[in-house]
């Protein structure tokens, strides 16, 4: 497309730009910012849920640790009044409870891991989100580029349209070459 032809178009652009307060460009550039931002909240989204879901891991740990704590007390006050109720003293007696304590360690180290596991899915949710927010990339105009691609567009004819006028003789030139008077 010639410069002259592109000059036109433009004109018509800004033309409806000034008659309804958008064109082509603008819409264009309305729908890349919208799209930019919504892919930005939709990072910031995935973002907070995963930091939703470690709080709520780390509180269902406390809560679990908890449990198995009142359920070794429980165990263990159980085992010493059956071993007072059988008449158990001693070792024997000590060897129930110390089982019972196993068990609780044993528990929780279990709790302690699936939380850890939990929460190192979570954190890579986390650094993926905000490597999504910070990938967002937003197109701006680029006025250098869009005047390298007007004069790519150059043809001959361009040429020999500005060589033809600028050979043209001017106004003034006319005015001058006309007789003056009666002569």
């Amino acid at each position: 497309m010639s410069i002259y032809a592109q000059a036109v178009q433009s004109g018509l652009s800004a033309a409806q730009l000034a008659a309804t307060g958008e064109n082509a460009q603008t819409k264009a550039a309305y729908n890349a910012s919208y799209a930019a931002q919504s892919k930005r909240l939709a990072a910031l989204d995935r973002k907070q849920t995963a930091e939703k879901n470690i709080a709520a891991i780390k509180q269902d740990k406390i809560l679990s640790d908890t449990s198995i704590q009142m359920q070794q007390d429980q165990a263990e006050a159980f085992a010493k009044v059956n071993a007072a109720a059988a008449g158990m003293q001693g070792q024997s007696a000590e060897d129930v409870v110390y089982q019972t304590e196993a068990n609780e360690v044993y528990a929780m180290s279990r709790n302690k891991r699936q939380a850890s596991q939990r929460i190192e899915s979570e954190l890579a949710r986390v650094n993926s989100a905000q490597a999504a927010y910070l990938g967002v990339t937003e197109t701006s105009p680029n006025v250098m580029g869009e005047l390298l691609q007007a004069f790519s567009s150059l043809e001959i004819n361009d040429f020999k349209i500005s060589e033809a006028m600028d050979n043209e003789p001017e106004s003034s030139d006319l005015d001058d070459s006309l007789p003056v008077g009666g002569g």
